[in-house]
């Protein structure tokens, strides 16, 4: 807050100026909460392709495009494309070695033969 315009017990009426919001902090509480706004539609983005099982991200294009100017957009998606390339690695190794231990244990039941 820049500063207060009125006095305890002043009258006031409607449209009087009550206070004066500094507008650096205005400003620089705006671009953080633009920031956390862009890096939600980001990972929405990768979290729908995740979900829908679809190796392309598709980010929301009126939000995005219209923070154009913003230098962390660009940096937000790739980002998120990287995590989803990085949890589609993880996932496939996973079933990888849970297929490599089910043909060991089937591998192992038809050694022990029948009950």
């Amino acid at each position: 807050m820049a500063a207060i315009a009125v006095d305890e017990g002043q009258t006031v009426t409607a449209g009087d100026i009550l206070l004066q919001l500094d507008p650096l902090v205005t400003r620089s509480d705006l671009t953080v909460v633009e920031g956390q706004l862009l890096e939600l539609i980001a990972r929405r983005g990768r979290l729908k392709a995740e979900r829908d099982g679809t190796a392309t991200i598709v980010f929301d294009p009126p939000r995005i495009t219209t923070r154009a100017e913003n230098a962390n957009v660009y940096g937000l998606m790739q980002g998120q494309s990287r995590l989803s390339a990085a949890g589609g690695t993880s996932n496939r190794r996973e079933i990888d070695q849970m297929s490599k231990r089910l043909a060991q244990i089937i591998w192992n039941a038809r050694l022990s033969g029948p009950c």
